[in-house]
């Protein structure tokens, strides 16, 4: 959802949000970087991405 200008190389530097790499395995462990770092207990996404991030959300499951 950012702006179509939007350099994804900047965002993934800068460590945004906004950035989840596209390996399901490196996405989770982004995932529980952030709950550890930042304390996050949720995401939420739009249904936009829900197919690309269904391998994310298997890993996931029950931890």
């Amino acid at each position: 959802m950012d702006a179509p200008d939007t350099d994804p190389a900047a965002v993934r530097d800068a460590d945004a949000l906004a950035f989840l790499p596209s390996d399901p395995v490196a996405a989770a462990a982004e995932i529980h970087r952030r709950r550890e770092d930042i304390g996050y207990s949720y995401f939420v996404f739009g249904a936009d991405v829900a197919d690309g991030l269904a391998p994310v959300v298997a890993e996931l499951a029950g931890q």
